[in-house]
């Protein structure tokens, strides 16, 4: 992995984020809410987490701003965030080809 891949920093408000860190967040948070959502069986998840590869490498600048555009208007609404990062999560799924059923 390049270093400027994961070192790519992204404007949050007056915070700067990592691009590594929305990959971690999609990764953990968001694949966990769309499984819960979908309710997927354990060899289902797995089997969909396995076909992810490196987000950090999939997202594209747009992406990661869309993502963030999404965060910063709902980052005091735990339940709009939470539809936010499942939401988003879903769409680079069907972006990226990931069979999800």
């Amino acid at each position: 992995m390049s270093d400027s891949i994961s070192t790519k920093q992204y404007a949050f408000g007056d915070d700067m984020i990592y691009k590594h860190e929305i990959s971690m967040n999609l990764a953990t948070d968001g694949f966990r809410f769309v499984a819960h959502e979908q309710q997927w069986s354990e060899e289902q998840t797995e089997r969909v987490f396995a076909q992810l590869g490196d987000i950090n490498q999939r997202l594209t600048d747009a992406d990661c701003q869309e993502f963030l555009a999404g965060v910063q208007n709902c980052i005091h609404d735990s339940e709009l965030l939470y539809q936010h990062v499942t939401n988003f999560t879903h769409k680079m799924l069907q972006k990226w080809g990931v069979d999800d059923n």
